[in-house]
């Protein structure tokens, strides 16, 4: 996901408006990556976890894009899974 960050800036700076995953570098929503259907809106990113444990299949990371430039994420993993698959600076359930 965090590839998708860099090609999402550029989209916005040449004026573009982003519907869909493809547009920013990331796999199309109907061509989902063996671990992750990503998705992409005005101001952010999703990736639905596809297979792995029981635990996280199913599951959802989103980063969301500030006005100022900056990148949030919150997901709906269990905390334990967080650091696992997102990383430390992702908060979630």
């Amino acid at each position: 996901m965090s590839a998708g960050k860099t090609g999402f800036d550029v989209q916005l700076t040449e004026g573009a408006t982003i519907s869909a995953p493809e547009q920013v570098g990331l796999a199309a929503a109907a061509n989902p990556t063996t671990n992750c259907k990503f998705g992409a809106g005005a101001d952010n990113l999703t990736c639905l976890i596809q297979g792995g444990p029981a635990t996280v299949n199913g599951m959802q990371i989103t980063l969301t894009r500030g006005t100022d430039g900056s990148w949030s994420c919150k997901s709906n993993l269990a905390a334990a899974d967080i650091p696992k698959i997102a990383g430390t600076s992702c908060t979630g359930s």
